[in-house]
């Protein structure tokens, strides 16, 4: 984004520069003896140069973080609200199944072995997403 940015800023100065060398050149040419007059600049001749640079930081605000935003916040959404017996993923790569997830703690224990009643407690944080149904079947028919 740095880069885009950077890029953009250097096109901005090349055209400034390139609009005011045409300029001192056509008036060279009217003037005669270097008689160079230069327009006045207002707010609104360098605003226009300002413009497209502003409307390319907007569209890839929406195109690229907005979603990216909107994404992170749900998957927040869904491990605030862990309940018994949620499937869930840690970053890890660990899968279990919750067991306790008390609201102000740091920490939620999950059962990783059903056979063994294996327990772990992880850092409510390190929880990747829920599992749905549909993550379980696609999972089991990989393992076949």
């Amino acid at each position: 984004m740095g880069y885009f940015i950077s890029v953009c800023w250097l096109i901005l100065i090349q055209t400034q520069t390139t609009t005011s060398s045409a300029a001192e050149a056509a008036g060279e040419v009217v003037g005669g003896a270097g008689a160079v007059e230069e327009a006045p600049g207002g707010f609104f001749q360098d605003f226009q140069y300002m413009l497209p640079m502003m409307a390319a930081i907007m569209a890839l605000y929406f195109i690229l973080l907005r979603p990216q935003q909107s994404d992170q916040d749900k998957a927040t959404g869904n491990v605030k609200n862990l309940k018994k017996n949620d499937r869930v993923l840690t970053v890890g790569g660990i899968v279990g199944t919750v067991v306790s997830s008390p609201e102000q703690s740091e920490f939620t224990t999950i059962r990783i072995d059903e056979a063994n009643n294996t327990k772990i407690q992880v850092r409510t944080v390190s929880i990747a997403r829920v599992l749905t149904d549909d993550d379980q079947k696609s999972g089991s028919a990989a393992k076949k």
